[in-house]
């Protein structure tokens, strides 16, 4: 299966910079790609946990290995169902 690329209106995962405030105690919220600046560059509208949605540009995608810990704000494909 070959890589999937983002487009607009896809779902995706963000997270935030650890250095953010946890919002209800987590740093992945809900977003919709709004502009796709490369395979790994894009434009979202996030879906904060009890607070009105924002928009966050230019958001790489998570590039580090599975089992390491990234912990700048990055985007990533949800984990298939």
């Amino acid at each position: 299966m070959s890589e999937q690329l983002p487009t607009v209106g896809r779902i995706v995962h963000y997270y935030q910079d650890d250095s953010a405030a946890k919002i209800n105690g987590t740093r992945m919220h809900p977003a919709i790609i709004t502009r796709v600046w490369g395979p790994s560059c894009v434009n979202l509208m996030v879906f904060f946990d009890g607070a009105a949605p924002g928009p966050v540009t230019s958001v790489c995608r998570n590039e580090c290995p599975p089992d390491t810990l990234n912990t700048s704000s990055h985007w990533d494909w949800p984990s298939r169902a």
